[in-house]
């Protein structure tokens, strides 16, 4: 059996509770923090968080607490950025447009609409479903759509209106965008 690194865990749980750092003592006992760390977690001691840590390292070296915000800063800093997100984020562009249930629709690479819901189970694997799928769903049930296509009969790819969605099987939608391929190069 390997020799232990740490001979005397109590006085290495003492001098942590004493306000030294894991990392301090990883360099006095020559070892890395990692080591102190499960020494001390086996020896029952709460290790501190990271703002923990933060705030005792800006106690031992106040030259160097230009990373902390005071409180008042801090609460500036939250009323300002109170509500950023989503249409509020000054980063947001509007690439999309609502859904008559209220969801936010974005536009894939393809030019259909799609919706975020990784819980259907027609969803792909980045949590995202085609808006048209997903109506046509709504209008068929999802075990007609499954392994079919539903088809814009309109052609414009962002009118999902139930009455434009129609669905076939992959040789039927193939047969009818050939026809319809054939009577525009005539």
């Amino acid at each position: 059996m390997s020799k232990k690194i740490v001979q005397d865990e109590k006085a290495l749980a003492e001098a942590y509770l004493g306000g030294k750092s894991a990392t301090e003592l990883a360099k006095e006992y020559e070892t890395s923090t990692r080591v102190i760390s499960m020494t001390l977690a086996r020896s029952g001691v709460k290790l501190r968080t990271l703002s923990e840590s933060a705030k005792l390292k800006a106690t031992r070296y106040p030259s160097n607490v230009h990373f902390m915000h005071t409180e008042e800063v801090r609460k500036k800093l939250s009323e300002n950025h109170a509500n950023v997100s989503g249409e509020n984020n000054p980063n947001f562009q509007e690439k999309g447009k609502r859904a008559i249930d209220g969801a936010w629709l974005t536009y894939d690479n393809n030019g259909y609409l799609r919706r975020k819901a990784s819980w259907h189970p027609l969803a792909r694997n980045d949590g995202y479903i085609s808006e048209h799928v997903y109506q046509a769903v709504i209008k068929y049930g999802s075990q007609i759509i499954k392994g079919g296509i539903v088809h814009h009969k309109n052609g414009v790819k962002d009118d999902n209106a139930h009455e434009n969605l129609e669905a076939m099987t992959n040789i039927e939608h193939m047969r009818l965008e050939m026809n319809f391929l054939k009577k525009k190069q005539v």
